[in-house]
């Protein structure tokens, strides 16, 4: 109940809500990614993650950037170094 009113104090709707996909909804898989650790992160790259992993989504950062800690399940997380080189892929 908390949810529900801080999110529509937010100004969520309930049909923004209903697009959030529920916990175990995603299809993300990062098992096939691993062996980008250690190549650059280039757009061409990261497409080619996200439609390999099954995501609906990608989220590119570098380590040490504030991230939100929402646990999304049909997201990849791709994290990389201040030389744009990939250091960490999994999914949520």
């Amino acid at each position: 109940m908390n949810v529900l009113v801080a999110l529509f104090l937010a100004g969520a709707t309930p049909a923004a809500i209903n697009r959030i996909p529920e916990f175990g909804a995603g299809n993300c898989s990062a098992k096939p990614l691993t062996h980008l650790i250690g190549r650059a992160a280039t757009k061409s790259r990261v497409a080619w993650a996200l439609k390999k992993s099954g995501a609906k989504a990608v989220r590119k950062f570098r380590s040490g950037e504030a991230v939100t800690l929402d646990y999304r399940t049909d997201r990849l997380n791709i994290q990389t170094d201040r030389r744009n080189i990939i250091r960490k892929v999994n999914c949520g």
